[in-house]
């Protein structure tokens, strides 16, 4: 069949590195062996196989982005590590949504604040401002379930 010769061509191989979202994964490539080539540039940078399911951007998201309902969504981070807003950037792009580079929250533009804990002066701004203020799981959450989750 048409399936078991797609699968049988991966035989042997490690990893099939795919865009970082991919609705026609073909069937009998294993989850351990997708990857994204943002899997790749962080192997290469650590120089070490970095293990596939240790970050959501290391396997490729199993349908089209950029998603229809982020296209509205522009996010600000705070209170995140360099590596996590990396991650955070990566994501929000791939979902189709904005990141704001120079962190500046911005009335008339951010729509979410992303940061881990609900305090401090961003926090208390987007409060007054009536935006959204998520954690990172909420953009997980997003990607895994291929669509902007509600806001809580």
């Amino acid at each position: 069949t048409t399936s078991d010769t797609q699968a049988s061509r991966f035989i042997g191989v490690d990893y099939v590195i795919f865009a970082p979202s991919c609705a026609n994964i073909p069937p009998g490539i294993s989850l351990g062996k997708r990857a994204t080539l943002f899997w790749l540039h962080k192997c290469f940078q650590t120089q070490k196989v970095q293990p596939t399911d240790s970050c959501i951007l290391f396997r490729p998201l199993p349908f089209a982005t950029p998603l229809r309902d982020f296209a509205s969504v522009k996010v600000c981070v705070s209170q995140y590590s360099d590596k996590e807003r990396e991650i955070i950037s990566g994501l929000t792009k791939i979902l189709g949504g904005e990141y704001s580079k120079d962190e500046t929250l911005r009335k008339s533009v951010t729509t979410h604040l992303i940061l881990p804990s609900a305090t401090g002066k961003k926090w208390e701004k987007s409060q007054q401002w009536g935006m959204f203020s998520v954690t990172a799981q909420w953009l997980v959450d997003c990607a895994k379930e291929g669509r902007c989750m509600k806001e809580r």
